[in-house]
Parts: C-alpha cells; structure tokens; sequence
C-alpha cells in the first residue's frame, strides 16, 4: 500500500506531499490541470521515466520519495536483489539532465529492478484501458490471473517441454532439406581431410625445404665461397692467416700488458676474436665435409615443394592455414555425422514432445474453461448491478497453428447483448460505454482473487454516462473495502462522493511559471468541488 508521496520539480509539480488513504482515493479537477501527471508520478516510482522527460521549469533536477507499506511478496523481492529491508519501504529517484538515481531503503538500484516491483505493488490500468477487452491476450491475461495457482504445476511442466520442443525445433532447421545434401558436403569434407592428411605436411616445412632446395641449387656456388673464407681464416700459401695474424696481435698485447693496465681489456677482446674465429673455422670445415650435391635429394625436395604448394594454393595461403583449415574440416564433418545420427530420431524425438505439449495444453484449457465459467458467472452479476441485465457472457475456443509459450489451445470472451442475440466476440458487439462497464464488472472479478495491494483507474468512468455515476462508486467502494487500496482519477461526482480522500490537482500562476498542485478537500471544500462538477446545486442532487 502507498502511504505518501513527496515530489519536487516534477513537470508542473513543484513542490507537493500526499499522504493516501488505505481505502478509496479520488483525484478530481478540471481537465488540463495535471491529473494526468499524477499517473506519470506513479509509473515514474516504477522505472517508467525519462529524466529530462521528468524535470519541471522550477530548478536543475527533479525529486521524488514514496512510503510504501511492506508485504511478503516485497520483501522477497528486496532479499533476491541484495536490498535492505525496511518498513515501510522507501523509494527514492533524484533526476538531472545529466544522469539520475534511483534508492530503495537507500540501496541505489537499477530502473530494471524498480520495474520489478510494479507489478507487485500496483495495477495502473490508464484511459481506455478497457480497449484491452479487444485483444485476445488480455482475455487470456485475465484468466489466468483467476486460475492463479491451479495453472502453476500444469504451466511449470509445460514451459520445460515446450523449451525442449523449440530446441528440437531449431535443430530441425539446422539439418539440410534432404539427406542427399548432407551426404554430398560429408564426401566433399572426406576428400579435403583425406587430400591434406595424405600430404603428411609438419610445421614450417615450406621454409625448411625451401632453405634446403635453395642451398643445393646453389652447390657450386656456395662451395667456392666457404673455401674462400677457409683459406682467410687458415694458412695459405698466398695469404696469411688472419687466426695466426689475431695471435701474433695477442702475444704484442700481452708483452705490454703488465705494464698498461688498459691494454689488458684489448687482450681479452683479441683472443675472444681469435676464439670465435677457431670455432667459426670449425664449423665451416665441418659444413664442407657433410655438404655434397644429391641429385636424388634435390628432384625430391623439388616434388615435394609442389605438394606443399598445391596444399597452400587449395587451403591456404600459409602452411598454419592449411592446418587450420584440416581442424575446420574436421570439425564440420563431426557435426554433420552428428546431426545425421540425430536426424534418425529426431523426428520421433519430436513427435513425442508434441504429444505431451497437446496434453499439457488439454490440461491447460479446461483449467481455463473453469477459470472462464467462473468469471463469466461473476460478471454477469456485476453487470446486473451496472443495469446490463441483459448481457450474457460466454467465451469460445481457438487454437494457434502452434504452440507458444503460453499453450496451444485459447479462448476469448463472447457477449450477447440482448435475449436471442447471438454471441459475439466483444469488440465486435459493444460500444464504448458498454466495454466500460464490461470491463469493470471484469476488473471486479479479478481483483478478488489477486493479491495487488493497489490499484489505479484513470478515467475508468470514460465513456460512461452520469446515471451509471453512482453504480461504478458503489462498485469501486466495494473493492477498497475488501483491502485492495484504490486511486481514482474521475469526471464523475457520482463516483468521487464515494471516496475516503478526496484530491483536487489545480493550477496556478507563479509569476512567469504555470504550478500543478494537490490538496486534500474535506469539508465544505469537498462539497464545493463536487457541487462544481455537478454543475449544480447539492440539494438537487
């Protein structure tokens, strides 16, 4: 239950504090004086906002604080999303252009977990809502919400097979048209696996075969340059050796050594010189000695380079490609032969989901057709009251081509307006004032079995003559007095004489700004409001 509201710079209010009644609250006022915007505060305590949609003309931002009672269903909502829990509960929303924030108990929170307590706390039902009576979900809607707990087990089971059917479903589409296809691009993939495995390929083998064929295309050549730098490096006859020539450098330094220190660093930078150059010696000589031309080995290493090419060409353009081509493959043959085995029993996979969704979804509709009966009955007792005597309500079944989340098999609300008439769906039977009425008797029905603290009619007298005034009071009354706390926004005095707190939203001028405001009318202040919207004097009422 909402206890107070507190709001500051929010549109046209710029600074009000409501406190409600458990019962009955009406709000009146002329039309253009921000009724409206009372509504707008409410779906704003909820998530339903944007702020720079929010600030009014007064200061930078906007503010608003709400006192709500607790309930069971509150504060598990409060445990499941880590916020303290208070009583009363507070919400809090501060708003600039820039960026707002939202606190509940002082907790800041998302507009996505705020949204998440609507439902909980608050049915809004704005004008004309009694359009919904011309959509079939909402038909549905209400139905459910009678059934209430009767529907849980039956719909828990439901959801699980209809998820298994939709997965089922979306693998169905996976799977090729034919089974031919399938075969065709799992001999293609064999073939391709097949071709690169038999190339035996190995890690950066195009480079290493391509070095190799290069050094012994090139025999003759490289040959006459390493005996080059041998007979530099080692005694011959026309040049000096520069190994010998570094050690006769490094005997000089030595000689002088003890006696400037510095040349001791130059000696050891000449005989690591002369050491480098030994060993580079050695391995030449040894590279000599091994490094014979092989025919043989070259034709091979060059047939061998137009494997790997081919391979690189066809699945490349890099080796490290063609190898992650082959895992692709692979891969992709083990998901077809995967789906083919499962397409053998998919079918009959699905065939068995589908015989338990249609009786689940049995189960489901005469839940429904119960739930349906029910209300019908208690609605056509409303409408006696609400002078419609002589309407009857019945419903009728229809079926989707497939099954949704909520069933399979639905039903819709039927009416016959006068004895003998046929029974049509409402919206092609009932004029404007008629679905008002039908759709409070509706309302009236359901709010008994749901368990929303609050609930707010905007306008819910639309359409409805002044004679009906005092019926749709009555019946409103009824409601709050069986615990279910209700804001009324009404052109009706008829209907706002039977409230427990009486609103008035006004305007006035503040110098170059135009101001909403709320104020509580008790009293002759009362009286004088609902003697203007009768347009006449009290005692001719």
């Amino acid at each position: 239950m909402l206890r107070e509201v507190h709001a500051r710079n929010f549109l046209l209010f710029k600074d009000v504090s409501v406190a409600f009644h458990s019962g009955f609250n009406v709000i009146t006022g002329e039309t253009g004086a921000g009724k409206s915007m009372f509504v707008r505060l409410l779906r704003s305590l909820f998530g339903d906002y944007k702020a720079k949609e929010m600030i009014g003309p007064f200061e930078e931002g906007f503010w608003i604080e709400a006192v709500f009672d607790n309930d069971p269903e509150i504060v598990q909502v409060l445990l499941q999303s880590d916020i303290p829990v208070d009583d009363p509960m507070i919400i809090k929303i501060a708003g600039t252009a820039d960026r707002f924030t939202a606190r509940i108990n002082g907790s800041v929170v998302s507009s996505k977990i705020l949204k998440e307590f609507l439902p909980k706390t608050f049915e809004i039902h704005s004008q004309n809502a009694f359009q919904k009576l011309r959509t079939d979900s909402f038909h549905i809607e209400m139905v459910d919400h009678y059934a209430g707990s009767k529907l849980t087990s039956v719909f828990k089971e439901y959801s699980k097979h209809y998820k298994k059917y939709n997965e089922l479903k979306a693998l169905q589409r996976e799977l090729p048209g034919n089974s031919a296809e399938m075969l065709r691009t799992l001999d293609f993939l064999n073939f391709q696996i097949q071709e690169i495995e038999e190339a035996a390929l190995k890690k950066s083998e195009d480079v290493e075969v391509s070095n190799e064929l290069k050094a012994l295309s090139n025999y003759d050549y490289i040959r006459n340059k390493l005996s080059s730098v041998l007979a530099i490096l080692d005694d011959s006859p026309e040049i000096p050796s520069v190994i010998d020539r570094i050690g006769d450098i490094c005997g000089n330094l030595e000689d002088i050594s003890d006696i400037e220190d510095t040349v001791e660093n130059w000696l050891q930078t000449a005989m690591t010189a002369q050491d480098t150059l030994s060993d580079l010696s050695r391995e030449v000589y040894s590279y000599l000695d091994s490094f014979e031309f092989d025919e043989e080995r070259m034709v091979e290493l060059d047939e061998r380079m137009k494997v790997i090419e081919s391979m690189k060409r066809k699945y490349g353009p890099e080796l490290d490609d063609v190898f992650n081509n082959l895992e692709k493959f692979i891969q992709q043959k083990e998901s077809i032969e995967s789906k083919m085995e499962r397409a053998e029993t998919l079918d009959e996979e699905i065939a068995a989901t589908v015989n338990i969704l249609d009786k689940l979804d049995d189960q489901l509709f005469k839940i429904r057709e119960e739930s349906a009966a029910a209300i019908e009955k208690e609605v056509m007792e409303e409408l006696e009251d609400l002078k419609m005597e002589k309407v009857r309500i019945a419903h009728e079944s229809h079926q989707a081509s497939d099954f949704q989340s909520m069933g399979r098999t639905f039903l819709h609300f039927t009416a016959s307006t006068n004895p003998g008439a046929p029974f049509l769906p409402i919206s092609k039977i009932a004029s404007g004032g008629e679905m008002s009425r039908i759709f409070l008797a509706m309302e009236m029905v359901i709010q008994r079995v749901m368990d929303i603290p609050s609930v707010v009619f905007d306008e819910i007298d639309s359409g409805v003559g002044a004679r009906l005034g005092d019926l749709i009071g009555k019946k409103i009354s009824i409601l709050s007095e069986n615990g279910v706390q209700t804001f009324v926004i009404t052109h009706l005095p008829q209907v706002a004489a039977f409230a427990q707190r009486h609103f008035k939203v006004g305007k006035l001028q503040e110098e170059e700004h135009t101001v909403s405001t709320i104020e509580v009318l008790d009293g002759s202040l009362r009286e004088s409001e609902l003697r203007e919207m009768y347009g006449e004097s009290l005692e001719n009422i």
